[in-house]
């Protein structure tokens, strides 16, 4: 968890540099940005598993044309 001054640091940023209301419940939006984060995290587990799938599906199905083209 943020400290006091952590969070008033953060307020500040918001309110001043990007001129978001300073009063926002700052805990269910870090709480909210962690959870989409878990969910990019798990989309891109997904992702990099079906381009590993489908880099073996091409090896096999090159060997199976390879071996049609060779009779």
């Amino acid at each position: 968890m943020l400290t006091y001054d952590e969070k008033r640091k953060i307020q500040d940023i918001l309110s001043d540099g990007l001129g978001i209301n300073r009063n926002i419940n700052l805990a269910y939006y870090l709480d909210s940005i962690q959870n989409t984060n878990l969910r990019i995290d798990d989309i891109e587990s997904q992702l990099a598993r079906v381009l590993s799938n489908q880099k073996i599906l091409d090896k096999k199905l090159d060997f199976i044309i390879n071996l049609l083209q060779s009779k």
